[in-house]
């Protein structure tokens, strides 16, 4: 199916009012994979082994974007975190706790320490359990957690969807809650989300951040590799290590790019994901 018909199509499903519930059965508008078990504790685990945590005791973990699911409330505290909080801009984590009894078993069959719920739990219930905050007020939510109080962390494809006009401050705001002394690891993803190409580069500036593109359901703030690293190092975060995957080619010709992004080096718009590791300084 060509970029432009998907665009269209999800124009116009996101204007029908329809339950997310009703379209992540249909597979329409996922927030990824972090209701599946396996997915969820590779995901937490790639990021927190990038880490060097001594002592889980008397620590928290955040995720951003945790999307489907609260598995990752779960996995911090088989991992012994003593607090998790869960950020997105909407509630759209399965309340079914069916999803997080699966979870469980998932980490007692890896013989991991298992968080004790239990079948007769609500989905509050859960997260009163293992002492986990899910906050869906995106940069809002963010803004009302203390300053230098996360020790870890996290987010999978989730800074990519980040407004463009918010990005700069939601960078900042995550600084300023991480204790001094500790890490952050992203895995950020610049493709366009319309197919794992560069479509969404074709357009301008006045017609991607219109209101009609941001809620859709495929917008992306298109900031690129290059930028994102400029805006983490002006937050006050030191670059620990990264890793990049490329194209081999670039997936469109550049003249068919708009203006602002035709003049941007070939080897910015070759990369298109990369993880990265962050360190939050003493000063």
């Amino acid at each position: 199916m060509p970029f432009w018909l998907k665009i269209i199509i999800k124009i116009i499903l996101s204007r029908i009012r329809i339950k997310y519930s009703l379209w992540h059965k249909l597979n329409i508008f996922r927030h990824g994979d972090m209701d599946d078990p396996t997915y969820s504790f590779t995901t937490f685990m790639t990021h927190y082994n990038r880490i060097n945590i001594d002592n889980n005791k008397n620590t928290i973990a955040m995720e951003l974007g945790p999307g489907d699911s609260i598995n990752s409330a779960l996995i911090a505290n088989s991992l012994g975190f003593s607090e998790s909080y869960l950020v997105d801009v909407g509630s759209y984590a399965k309340k079914n706790t069916v999803v997080y009894m699966n979870m469980q078993d998932y980490l007692e069959n890896h013989r991991m320490s298992s968080p004790g719920i239990k079948s007769s739990f609500s989905f509050n219930d859960i997260l009163t359990h293992c002492n986990a905050h899910y906050v869906t007020s995106g940069l809002q939510s963010l803004n009302e957690i203390s300053d230098n109080s996360i020790d870890f962390l996290f987010s999978e494809a989730t800074l990519e969807h980040v407004y463009k006009s918010e990005f700069y401050e939601f960078l900042c705001e995550t600084k300023r809650i991480l204790k001094r002394g500790s890490y952050c690891s992203h895995t950020i993803d610049l493709r366009d989300h319309l197919g794992g190409g560069l479509n969404n580069l074709r357009f301008t500036t006045k017609v991607w951040e219109s209101k009609i593109f941001k809620q859709s359901g495929f917008y992306t703030n298109r900031y690129r590799y290059s930028q994102i690293l400029t805006m983490f190092k002006k937050a006050g975060f030191e670059i620990v290590n990264i890793k990049k995957k490329e194209y081999t080619k670039l997936p469109i010709k550049k003249n068919k790019l708009a203006r602002e992004y035709c003049n941007l080096p070939t080897s910015d718009l070759l990369v298109l994901s990369f993880s990265i590791l962050l360190f939050c300084p003493e000063q």
